[in-house]
């Protein structure tokens, strides 16, 4: 027997009475030429059936059928993709390509199971009229004495984007299903339970900090229901999962998109790289994450120095000196987040004594320093998570929303928050519109790259946001890079 057929007879015999009719070979003559590559597709759509992932076989069925010329799989995996897509409850889809089937191939032996799965497929579509769907979306954020203001100013942005797509005619209702994290990892896991089992909520957001956000990441991979976490940077809350999102990029990452700016779009090959090794090790690791990058991408690092106090910043003639600085390009310094503006103008005060003209890259730290005349020349460029256009009309009718629903004025110093979650929740909803109110996965790593009011967004090469804001200074004044 063939070895792709033994399987999906199994298939066939496992997924139900529409799927009785066994899919053969292929039911055309044998000089149909056997296309090696769409074979590969098919066995690897096939294991993607029945492993349930659905929406991956439907996408490598179309390959075997679009991308080859007619081969002794084009029916097969035609008619497979149909099934594919009806257990994907893509309905609509379904109906389509099964009709398409039945009129291209009427003298096909899959015909009689192509039209059973179609009026299977017709049927749901005829009482989904009848029906009123909702996107359930889980909150959890948490309610401790210390955390209320946090959570409350999250909570807003949320509750701000599902009023704005409720109020959008023809959209999905959103529902909105709030649990309390409670800060202990027990309280979490069993929050994201209830969600997922008792709630069946499509997605869930937050919770806020990463020692939070790790327990409940596990959770969610375990009831397989999507969360995405809007402040987390800790690498372990996404690693090695696959329902898991972080919208707020880890630290590390930081580094490796500046290094990836500075090698693919600047054209700069040698590096310096000076980091401080602070409390959270957050300007090493950012140190570290731009220097594998750098690595991997083909350029040089001529030097890697962390300092182990912030007196370092200020002793850069001292402990970096004029040749080491020797034939380097750019140096990469990302700050610490205490006293930023002291070690930032010490630091460039050390590369004017060498009289070095290197680049200066840097991290969010560097947003808004009064840097002073004498080293303004400088004009670091540096990357932040997030950026908000005071001139953008979209920021100006979220602040006047916000004033109108929460009732209090938005003040520019507490936009953050609610502007994130606000990002966030919206790019989530508009995901579920253009999946007609399916939140998988998949849907959130195949989605465009989000524009928000605050955030970008991009999933495509991951499940931490791989997307930030390159900025830098020009004659005093911060103006966006890219």
């Amino acid at each position: 027997m063939n070895r792709l057929l033994r399987p999906l007879i199994l298939i066939l015999f496992l997924t139900g009475s529409f799927l009785a009719s066994p899919v053969l070979a292929q039911d055309v003559a044998e000089q149909v030429p056997e296309i090696e590559r769409a074979e590969t597709y098919f066995e690897q759509a096939l294991a993607s059936f029945e492993a349930g992932n659905y929406e991956m076989a439907y996408r490598r069925f179309q390959i075997v059928y679009e991308t080859f010329p007619f081969n002794r799989k084009t029916t097969a995996a035609m008619l497979m993709a149909g099934k594919a897509l009806y257990r994907a409850g893509e309905h609509r889809e379904a109906v389509s390509i099964l009709s398409e089937f039945v009129r291209s191939f009427p003298q096909s032996s899959y015909v009689d199971d192509a039209q059973q799965t179609l009026e299977l497929a017709r049927q749901e579509l005829a009482g989904a009229k009848d029906q009123v769907h909702s996107i359930n979306l889980g909150v959890l954020l948490p309610m401790r004495s210390n955390d209320v203001v946090l959570s409350q100013s999250l909570f807003n942005g949320i509750r701000l984007a599902v009023e704005e797509h409720n109020a959008t005619p023809g959209a999905v209702p959103v529902r909105m299903v709030f649990r309390d994290s409670g800060g202990d990892p027990r309280r979490v896991a069993q929050a994201v339970a209830e969600l997922a089992n008792e709630e069946q909520v499509d997605a869930i957001v937050g919770p806020i900090f990463s020692s939070e956000a790790i327990a409940a990441a596990a959770a969610a991979e375990q009831h397989r229901v999507v969360l995405i976490t809007p402040l987390a940077t800790d690498e372990a809350v996404a690693k090695g999962k696959q329902h898991v999102f972080q919208a707020n990029p880890t630290i590390t990452l930081r580094g490796r998109q500046m290094a990836r700016y500075a090698v693919q779009e600047l054209g700069l090959r040698r590096f310096g790289v000076i980091a401080e090794d602070d409390d959270e090790s957050i300007s090493a690791r950012m140190a570290e994450g731009f220097q594998d990058e750098a690595l991997q991408l083909g350029a040089e690092v001529k030097f890697f120095t962390v300092f182990p106090d912030p007196g370092g910043w200020g002793r850069l003639p001292e402990e970096i000196g004029t040749l080491q600085m020797s034939g380097v390009e750019a140096v990469y310094m990302p700050l610490p987040g205490s006293n930023t503006a002291r070690k930032a103008r010490a630091a460039l005060e050390g590369l004017a004594e060498m009289n070095s003209n290197v680049r200066v890259l840097g991290n969010s730290e560097w947003n808004g320093l009064n840097l002073g005349p004498e080293v303004a020349a400088y004009n670091p460029i540096y990357t932040s998570d997030f950026l908000i256009e005071e001139s953008d009309p979209e920021v100006q009718s979220f602040v006047n929303r916000y004033q109108a629903v929460i009732g209090e004025v938005l003040a520019a110093r507490d936009r953050r928050l609610p502007v994130t979650s606000y990002d966030v929740t919206r790019f989530l909803l508009q995901q579920a519109a253009r999946s007609r109110g399916r939140l998988s996965p998949e849907v959130l790593r195949e989605a465009p790259a989000y524009e928000g009011i605050g955030l970008r967004i991009d999933f495509s090469k991951g499940e931490v946001n791989d997307s930030m804001y390159v900025l830098g200074y020009r004659d005093g004044e911060i103006q966006l890079v890219q």
